[in-house]
């Protein structure tokens, strides 16, 4: 339902969306032990992993950035996926940045 609604209602902000979640993109492939491709996110998705220095510790991530009201997903040992949509403003992607670059530096 939430997606028909997107579709139809929501194309301005769904484009919004989309540029929100490449400035996320780009912005994780500046911190270290983090790898991403900016290239490859085409919706409001973004897929990353953690560098092999960190180690299988993408729940232990996922965590600690709930606790500072960033909402990631470990979709396995070293991925995590972050979704952007209307909830989620320039200024929070900026904020989710700056979390988890200092939860990665925390765990290194």
């Amino acid at each position: 339902a939430g997606a028909l609604y997107a579709l139809k209602l929501q194309r301005d902000r769904r484009a919004e969306d989309h540029d929100n979640a490449q400035r996320l993109a780009k912005g994780l492939q500046g911190i270290q032990d983090i790898v991403v491709d900016p290239t490859a996110v085409e919706t409001n998705i973004v897929n990353f992993e953690l560098g092999d220095s960190l180690g299988p510790v993408a729940s232990d991530i996922v965590g600690k950035l709930a606790q500072q009201d960033v909402a990631v997903l470990a979709t396995g040992p070293r991925k995590i996926r972050a979704v952007t949509n209307l909830m989620v403003s320039q200024g929070q992607i900026d904020q989710a940045i700056d979390a988890i670059a200092q939860v990665v530096r925390a765990v290194t």
